[in-house]
């Protein structure tokens, strides 16, 4: 399913996000609102009790995205940024990256595919380097909106990184996404 979206192509996913990005920017916002819509009935239904109890309001995310695509990868930045800002500081991102390997098995055999996920791999390492380190926020990197806004890329973007390979501890290959997901 992965290899046919924008066929490894970084730019068509770029493309595909800010054709839409109203859609998404909508989204965001309502899952920030049910966060926190759910926050505010955990203290109602504590009552009393919440002021005598240490509620951190932290949401936990979960940005999965695969290093060697053309979609999830090309926007998984932007759309972690946005989320970040439009929810603040109260929320902990926590990036599980795919390695390209996971996914050879959803390869078309096109001419160059292979090539084409292993150079997006690069420039996404390149990327969360350039995030994880400050460098994005020293240069000041920044993702569009809307047509003729942008905003800074957050430092912290993410508060860990994790990386998924084929292979398990012992080495052993896993054999297909499904079992790395499995596992």
């Amino acid at each position: 399913a992965g290899a046919q979206q924008a066929g490894q192509v970084r730019g068509l996913g770029l493309l595909a996000l800010h054709a839409n990005i109203q859609s998404v920017m909508h989204a965001l916002d309502r899952i920030r609102q049910e966060a926190s819509g759910r926050w505010e009935g955990l203290r109602h239904q504590l009552g009393d009790a919440s002021q005598r109890l240490q509620l951190d309001q932290v949401l936990k995310v979960y940005s999965i995205f695969s290093l060697g695509g053309g979609t999830g990868g090309a926007i998984e930045t932007d759309v972690t940024s946005h989320f970040r800002n439009l929810v603040g500081e109260n929320v902990d991102i926590t990036a599980i990256a795919t390695l390209p390997e996971v996914h050879q098995t959803c390869f078309t055999g096109e001419p160059d595919q292979y090539h084409r996920v292993q150079a997006n791999g690069v420039a996404k390492l390149i990327e969360l380097e350039a995030i994880m380190t400050g460098d994005a926020k020293k240069r000041k990197l920044q993702i569009s909106t809307r047509v003729g806004e942008t905003v800074t890329i957050p430092f912290p973007l993410y508060n860990s990184v994790y990386f998924l390979g084929r292979k398990d501890a012992t080495n052993s290959d896993l054999g297909s996404a499904k079992a790395v997901f499995d596992s």
